[in-house]
C-alpha cells in the first residue's frame, strides 16, 4: 500500500460485500488480494468492517479518476463471481431497529464512486495491515472471537510506553462511561449485570492475563506486532495532534473492526486491572 496519495483527480471506490462472517477471511484473505494485485490504477486500498446496513466487508480503493469507471466494474463482475463460491448464507442480514437504512440481501455487492476524502491515510492504511494479519490469525474465527482479541490489543496497549496501569484505569473507565451514556437506565442496568457474571465467571483467568509482562516483540504473533507498531509510531503519523491519542486508538480499531460489544470488552479489561 502506498501511504503517500497524491490527492489531485483522485476518486474514491467504496464496495460493500455482504455475506455470512463466516466466508470474510476468503474475500480479506484471498479473493480480493487476488483482485488488486492483478489490476492497475490502484494506488491505495483500505479495509474495514461494518454492520451499517447489515454486516459486511467495506473496501474503499483509490484511483485516477480516469480509471475509476473501468475497475469499479471490473471489481463488481469479479466479487460476483466470488460470492457464487461460498454458498447460501444462512441467514439475512437484520437492518437497524430505527430503520434509518434499507437492507441487503446476503450474498451481494453493492458499490459507489465518490470524490476521494480521507483523512491520516497512514494510519488507515496501518489498521488495514492489522485486519488482514489478524484474520491471518484466526481465519473464519475472527469474528466469533473479537472480545478476546480486543482484549489482547487492550492488554498490549496498557503495556506500552504510553500507559501505566493507573492511566490505563483511566483511559478504560472513560471509554466506559461514554458507552453507558448511550444506553437508556432499564437496558443499562440489564448490561451491567450481564458484565458483572461475564466477569466473575472469568475473574482468575482475565486477571492473570493482564498481570502478566508484555511479550517480547520475536514472541508476538503477527497482529499483535502490528498493533504494537501502530501504538509506538501513532503519534509522528498523527498529523492532527489529537488531545487523547490512545482513546482514538481505540475507538479506531473498535470502528475497523464494527466492534459492537466494546462495552462487554472495556469492562472486563478494566476490571481485571483493578483487580
Amino acid at each position: 500500500m502506498n501511504w503517500k496519495v497524491d490527492l489531485e483527480n483522485k476518486r474514491s471506490l467504496s464496495v460493500s460485500i455482504f455475506c455470512d462472517h463466516t466466508q470474510w477471511h476468503k474475500f480479506i484473505l484471498n479473493y480480493i488480494p487476488s483482485f488488486l494485485k492483478k489490476n492497475v490504477g490502484i494506488e491505495n486500498y483500505f479495509f474495514s468492517l461494518s454492520k451499517n446496513r447489515g454486516s459486511h466487508i467495506r473496501l474503499t480503493i483509490v484511483s485516477p479518476s480516469s480509471e475509476a469507471t473501468s475497475l469499479i466494474l471490473k471489481i463488481d463482475a469479479y466479487l460476483k463471481k466470488c460470492i457464487t463460491k461460498i454458498g447460501a448464507s444462512d441467514s439475512k442480514n437484520l437492518i437497524p431497529e430505527n430503520g434509518t437504512f434499507c437492507d441487503f440481501t446476503p450474498n451481494t455487492i453493492h458499490y459507489g464512486v465518490y470524490d476521494f476524502y480521507h483523512t491520516n491515510i497512514r494510519l488507515q492504511n496501518e489498521l488495514t495491515t492489522l485486519l488482514i494479519t489478524t484474520f491471518q490469525h484466526y481465519k473464519k474465527n475472527t469474528i466469533s472471537n473479537l472480545i478476546e482479541i480486543f482484549i489482547e490489543l487492550f492488554f498490549i496497549l496498557s503495556k506500552s510506553p504510553l500507559l501505566t496501569k493507573e492511566s490505563s484505569v483511566k483511559l478504560f473507565e472513560r471509554l466506559l462511561e461514554s458507552e453507558y451514556k448511550n444506553l437508556d437506565a432499564k437496558l443499562l442496568t440489564e448490561v451491567k449485570r450481564i458484565n458483572k457474571t461475564e466477569f466473575i465467571e472469568n475473574k482468575e483467568e482475565l486477571i492473570s492475563f493482564v498481570n502478566q509482562d508484555i511479550y517480547s516483540f520475536s514472541e508476538m504473533e503477527p497482529f499483535q506486532k502490528q498493533w504494537f507498531s501502530i501504538i509506538l509510531n501513532f503519534k509522528k503519523w498523527d498529523t492532527e495532534k489529537k488531545t487523547n491519542q490512545e482513546e482514538y486508538l481505540i475507538q479506531s480499531v473498535c470502528n475497523l473492526f464494527g466492534f459492537d460489544n466494546r462495552i462487554t470488552a472495556y469492562y472486563l479489561f478494566v476490571s481485571a486491572i483493578r483487580g
